[in-house]
């Protein structure tokens, strides 16, 4: 699959038919969004867009996916177990399931490795 097919087929896939009656198509789609970089970033910046969310308030997509990610089984970040990062004060970090609201501070994206705060002073 190429990446033109992969995006092309974004609109049948995720919002339209979905996965169950993409047949093959699905298991093309999901090799090649392992193996493009590319294309799995476009991929989550689609979702996040799909949700309202700016990217660029973010320092970069992978960061923007995990610690805007929202459940709606539970009350706050720490309480679900699908969260992996949040965002405090401008910090991001990894929950720490402790019964508050610790986390461990993270300087670089886990999925790209960018300097978080490079940017900021």
């Amino acid at each position: 699959m190429k990446c033109t097919e992969f995006k092309a087929s974004y609109a049948e896939l995720i919002l339209g038919k979905g996965w169950h009656s993409a047949g093959k198509n699905y298991d093309r789609w999901v090799a090649h969004m392992n193996s493009c970089q590319t294309c799995s970033d476009w991929y989550l910046q689609r979702q996040l867009e799909d949700k309202g969310i700016n990217i660029d308030d973010f320092p970069c997509v992978h960061i923007a996916y995990h610690s805007a990610k929202t459940c709606t089984k539970h009350e706050s970040a720490w309480e679900c177990p699908d969260t992996t990062l949040v965002c405090m004060d401008g910090l991001f970090g990894i929950p720490v399931r402790d019964g508050g609201e610790s986390y461990i501070k993270i300087d670089y994206c886990p999925w790209c490795g960018i300097d978080l705060y490079s940017d900021r002073g």
